[in-house]
């Protein structure tokens, strides 16, 4: 082994794990060397003690010594020290005439511990000039700051956050990490809060300081309501959370002023907002009053006589009737009811169960406007990519796409560059699969708007609510201040369809399953109630094969669209990861070892079924593709996604899993072919109720199959969706009255 004591100048290669190469600086010789291996967290200019092999690795054309080990150095060798000060770090300002001054004016061993202990003494330094003094104790005290951060395993992007920010005061840098640390991190999430309360206590040891205690409660508050999907919890619940901490340790007697300070500081901070015995946080709180402000602001909308408008829908009947398949069509009473509410409101909500005719009522919404508003653009955006490639299917000049995508969302900032100050362009904004937009993408959203003249909100609210915080889209309809139409009549599937009827009985709650299995078996229907694991598992399988084996367009470029297991469950025996790897097994003949990589305890393979699970530029999160092919040596994979040929590298596959069967919510604005619904007869949750199933059950286009116990299923379909605390509804309320009153007030001024 050798050992080479000196820092690391700057890294020649980084990658997304511990692994790096480096350029390495040896005090003793004064030269450079490479080195590679678990270096990446290092920061660079703080001394190391390093211990590599004997002999450096020929790569590349160059030579790396493999680091075995690292160790932090302090410098209490004066002739170590000395020759640190004259390296690249210190800027070469430091020369053999300066190191004797040092020598001569502290006569001591370890020099720079006695800079660090008295840096008044140093700073007086006679015979050099200021600038170089400072520069040099600057240097050292954030060197010395690093190798504290390192000894006492402190997260160090910390320390760069705050380099940065007081641009290298190493003063305010202490004052900041002790008066302001909490709230520099929540203003710039840097890091978790347990990291920056570990760095707080290092410097400070005051457990009960109001800001630690606050973050805290914020945290508490954020998760509470992120679980319950809620945009407020009780004043109560709080008080109940200072009962169960011990990290505090708060004495008895000064629990009540503590919890007052608390309050008081979160108030003035706008951590949290109190409104009576409700606790909102700042965002949660400013989310739901944005979008009642702006949806209760409603401009002036041209009008149109009812004459004019009767031609233009027999305009638009009749160029659809020139459509394929379209010979006889003609819109219902509820889609030209849904036309005229649109054509005569700034915002409209259109709410509809399955077959309704949603999408053709969406084709007709921008035909009519593009009647009206000739010049004007039009946008179509959904929170899913397959939701958006569902209606590019059938509406081609749609160019629909995300919301994300069309907000122009940020990975590097997290935010949309699509904003209030930046809005965006189009004269029509229609949103489709509504109920799935939380609270804070609607927000979002909606602030966007800009000049829009229309904005049309598409959806089905028996459908699972957002994944995140709200329920807007059913709380919108509640409010009864939005113009709202409800569509009723069903086009989809023919008249026989029992997939259809099911959703309606269960959607208007008159499920009967006596009922279900009389006509199960004879229609696009089949109900396969067994009361075991393993049985439930040989009938998915039984099921899967048989669709393969039979459909006549069976081809990897379409097969995303053809059939989905959907499992409530992540876990256990009919959990998606099970049922996944059972299928893939089964199913894939394409198991080659030399073309197989693995990634988030799956194996991946040639033709596997595949889903993406985060937003980038050429896809979104939750869409559906094939693996073409596998190249091993350098972990990259060729797919097919939303047919687009699109290369996936190694940093993609963190975020990639099988997709033979999935979630609920994952399959949440796409359709299938065939849908295989398991519910667990083995396994009972709360939140396995009526919106899940009948979100899963009208996936399903041609042909539905449910495997679970009679038990299971008939109270999956009688369980009530746990209720979300949420005030959207009554904020609409109060400001559309609010708008009302002050507008009453102006006429009455100006009489």
């Amino acid at each position: 082994m050798k050992s080479f004591i000196g820092y690391i100048k700057e890294f020649t290669y980084n990658t997304d794990k511990d692994w790096a190469v480096a350029n390495f600086y040896v005090l003793d010789t004064e030269k450079i060397i490479k080195i590679s291996g678990n270096i990446n967290s290092l920061p660079i200019e703080v001394l190391y003690e390093i211990r590599t092999d004997e002999n450096p690795e020929e790569k590349y054309n160059s030579e790396f010594y493999n680091c075995k080990s690292y160790k932090l150095f302090t410098a209490s060798d004066n002739q170590i020290f000395f020759e640190y000060l004259k390296s690249d770090v210190f800027n070469k300002n430091i020369g053999d005439d300066f190191i004797k001054k040092l020598e001569s004016y502290y006569q001591s061993d370890n020099i720079w511990q006695e800079i660090l202990s008295n840096n008044e003494k140093f700073l007086n330094m006679k015979q050099v000039r200021k600038p170089v003094l400072n520069s040099v104790f600057n240097k050292l005290t954030f060197s010395n700051l690093k190798l504290e951060f390192l000894a006492n395993d402190l997260d160090l992007n910390v320390l760069d956050k705050l380099i940065e920010l007081y641009a290298g005061s190493f003063n305010r840098i202490q004052e900041a990490i002790k008066n302001s640390l909490y709230e520099i991190n929540f203003q710039y999430k840097i890091t978790s809060l347990e990291s920056i309360d570990k760095i707080f206590l290092h410097f400070n040891k005051d457990a009960n300081n109001v800001a630690r205690i606050t973050h805290y409660l914020h945290n508490y508050c954020n998760e509470n309501l992120n679980n319950k999907s809620s945009s407020y919890t009780y004043l109560e619940n709080i008080k109940e959370y200072f009962d169960d901490q011990e990290k505090f340790f708060i004495p008895v007697e000064l629990k009540k002023k503590v919890i007052n300070n608390v309050i008081r500081y979160a108030k003035n901070k706008k951590l949290l907002i109190i409104k009576k015995d409700r606790v909102y946080t700042a965002q949660t709180y400013n989310d739901e009053m944005t979008i009642a402000s702006f949806l209760t602001n409603k401009n002036k909308v041209k009008k149109i006589r009812h004459s004019k408008f009767k031609q233009y829908i027999k305009e638009i009947q009749e160029e659809t009737r020139k459509e394929p398949k379209k010979d006889n069509f003609k819109y219902d009473e509820s889609q030209i009811n849904a036309l005229r509410k649109f054509i005569d409101n700034k915002f409209v909500v259109i709410n509809g169960g399955p077959g309704t005719g949603k999408t053709t009522l969406i084709k007709g919404i921008v035909k009519l406007f593009k009647k009206v508003y000739p010049n004007e653009s039009f946008k179509i955006a959904t929170p899913t990519g397959r939701a958006a490639a569902r209606i590019k299917e059938s509406f081609e000049e749609s160019d629909a796409t995300t919301i994300h995508k069309l907000l122009q969302y940020d990975p590097s900032t997290g935010k949309f560059r699509k904003n209030i100050f930046n809005p965006l362009d189009e004269g029509l904004l229609i949103i489709d699969e509504t109920s799935m937009v939380d609270n804070n993408l609607f927000s979002s959203f909606i602030s966007s708007i800009g000049n829009a003249k229309r904005v049309v909100f598409v959806g089905d609210v028996e459908q699972l609510p957002s994944i995140g915080i709200g329920n807007a889209f059913e709380d919108i309809i509640k409010s009864k201040k939005i113009t709202t139409v409800e569509l009723k009549s069903t086009h989809r599937q023919g008249k026989q369809s029992k997939i259809t009827d099911l959703a309606y009985m269960i959607r208007n709650n008159n499920f009967d399953i006596t009922k279900l299995q009389e006509t199960a078996e004879k229609s696009d229907l089949k109900t396969i109630f067994v009361d075991d694991q393993e049985k439930c598992l040989t009938k998915i399988i039984e099921n899967y094969h048989f669709e393969n084996k039979n459909d006549k367009n069976n081809n990897d470029s379409d097969i995303t669209n053809q059939i989905q297991i959907i499992s409530p469950f992540n876990k256990g025996t009919l959990g998606i990861e099970e049922i996944n790897k059972k299928i893939q097994e089964k199913f894939n003949k394409n198991k080659n070892e030399d073309e197989k990589l693995n990634a988030n305890g799956y194996s991946f393979y040639k033709n596997d079924k595949i889903m993406y699970l985060k937003n980038k530029n050429d896809l979104s999160n939750g869409d559906i593709g094939i693996i073409n092919n596998i190249d091993k040596s350098e972990s990259k994979m060729n797919t097919n996604f939303n047919k687009k040929e699109i290369l996936l590298n190694s940093a993609d596959l963190d975020n990639l899993t099988l997709c033979y069967a999935c979630t609920v919510h994952k399959t949440q604005g796409s359709e299938f072919q065939k849908v295989i619904l398991v519910l667990d007869p083995e396994k009972g949750s709360s939140f396995i109720n009526k919106k899940l199933v009948y979100t899963a059950i009208t996936r399903a286009k041609d042909e539905l199959v449910i495997i679970a116990s009679k038990q299971s299923f008939n109270k999956s379909i009688n369980q009530r969706p746990a209720q979300r605390d949420t005030s959207l509804a009554k904020h609409i309320k109060i400001m559309h009255w609010k708008k009302k009153w002050s507008l009453f007030r102006k006429r009455q001024c100006c009489r």
